[in-house]
């Protein structure tokens, strides 16, 4: 009896006692990294590989004609710099920056480059660091009674301003455009974008900004920075926009209204339908319910934010790093470097699964093939992972020398034979992912099969 007394002990125990994370409350807000330059962080994106990438971007700085090329700066999950990609083929004399981030099924990165001449959508291997251009956007009219498609329902005729990127289930991609208040949908495969939505109530010197596809994969939710309808007198408006059968996009309604000035920017959706909305005049982090009302904000005031050992300083992106949420300190108004940043706040839940379709053509590059020992372990034990990478098949198989290994946020390089080693201490989830990459090869991944802790007894 006194055994099995000591078992179901132990078991409470473990249910009730707080883990590492859980002692944080939520919203409790650190620094995750400081950001050097060309600075002003804006979007933030996960990848495949576990690791952290933020764009940088200069166009909405006093000196938005800088000599310094626009960059997509990689993180380990610790917050190190790992290294920088530098955005190729931009006009150095004129505003450009890295206003959207966003990962396709094959490891890909997607970056929207908000060129003056040429705004673009850009394709980034992670690997090996080739870019290719993959969708442009036109300076679009504005609608008149005898235009109606392909046009923008402003007010004024502004440049295209690519903001942020989504994709959906069927590997479209919607792009808000912030200057010309409308939304792009680019096809499959990119090419030209495409006018697919736009409004009155887009219209506005800042307009449609932050995006993401909701868990139906047929809704999109988008940010409309500032609203300059008189019911809603200069607040930010979060808005749900439907995607029908057929493609063409259905009823707009609001979703959520913020304070006025608050200036809504990037977000993103947690499991619970919770929405943690970046405020980037408001200098803070709004959390909306799922029904659309605001529960919380942090900070709570101005005087606590002035306060903080590092304070909110326009705010720009949100995305999900496990039950944390990485928030980009952007300092657009201010221009002030000590504040470019990226937050570690506490969210206690995971976000919704991003769709991350396969989009690139095929291609006739050799496969790697990565296999891991062991392939599966208990939570909160620190083991050693050996990885090999190989190419090839049967007599023909053979190690792949200096290739990179993506593992729990490290990064690691194959030795002569296709084999790297590293301890680690994996939390309590379904897998975790590792990827290798080499110039020149295809990518690859394995998983590591995450047990829950055994209790005994």
């Amino acid at each position: 009896m006194r055994p099995l007394l000591g078992c179901l002990v132990l078991l409470l125990a473990a249910l009730v006692a707080p883990s590492a994370g859980s002692a944080r409350e939520v919203l409790d807000s650190r620094v995750f990294a400081r950001v050097g330059p060309p600075g002003y962080p804006e979007p933030v994106a996960l990848g495949p590989d576990g690791l952290i990438y933020v764009g940088t971007n200069r166009a909405v700085s006093p000196e938005r004609a800088s000599k310094a090329p626009s960059r997509v700066l990689v993180y380990d999950r610790r917050g190190r710099l790992v290294r920088a990609e530098v955005i190729r083929g931009q006009d150095l004399g004129r505003p450009h920056g890295n206003q959207g981030l966003a990962f396709d099924g094959s490891g890909l990165l997607y970056a929207l480059d908000r060129a003056a001449v040429r705004p673009r959508v850009i394709v980034i291997d992670p690997g090996t660091g080739s870019q290719r251009d993959y969708a442009t956007f036109a300076d679009v009219p504005v609608c008149t009674p005898v235009r109606r498609t392909g046009c923008s329902a402003a007010t004024a005729d502004r440049p295209a301003g690519p903001d942020y990127a989504a994709f959906a289930p069927d590997g479209s991609l919607y792009v808000t455009d912030i200057d010309q208040g409308l939304i792009w949908r680019i096809p499959r495969g990119g090419g030209r974008a495409r006018v697919w939505f736009t409004a009155p109530l887009l219209d506005g010197p800042f307009g449609p900004n932050g995006l993401q596809v909701r868990r139906d994969g047929r809704t999109l939710l988008f940010a409309q920075t500032i609203s300059l309808a008189a019911r809603d007198a200069g607040a930010g408006l979060l808005l749900e926009l439907s995607i029908k059968r057929n493609g063409r996009p259905g009823r707009l309604r609001r979703f959520w209204r913020s304070r006025p000035g608050d200036a809504v920017d990037g977000f993103a959706i947690g499991r619970s339908g919770r929405v943690y909305v970046a405020l980037s005049v408001g200098n803070a982090l709004a959390v909306v319910s799922a029904a659309g009302s605001e529960v919380a904000r942090f900070p709570p005031s101005a005087e606590t934010n002035a306060l903080l050992p590092l304070p909110y300083d326009a705010p720009a992106s949100v995305a999900f790093l496990g039950r944390r949420l990485l928030v980009t300190n952007q300092s657009a108004l201010r221009s002030d470097p000590r504040s470019w940043a990226i937050f570690d706040v506490w969210a206690g839940e995971r976000g919704i699964p991003l769709f991350r379709p396969v989009v690139a053509p095929e291609d006739r590059r050799p496969r790697m093939r990565l296999s891991v020992r062991p392939a599966s372990v208990t939570a909160g034990a620190s083991r050693r992972f050996t990885f090999r990478a190989t190419v090839g098949r049967g007599a023909r198989r053979r190690g792949v020398s200096g290739a990179r290994i993506a593992f729990a946020g490290r990064l690691l390089r194959t030795d002569p034979t296709g084999r790297a080693s590293v301890r680690a201490r994996l939390s309590r989830r379904a897998h975790q992912k590792a990827w290798v990459s080499r110039r020149g090869l295809r990518a690859a991944g394995v998983s590591v099969r995450i047990a829950g802790p055994r209790f005994a007894g």
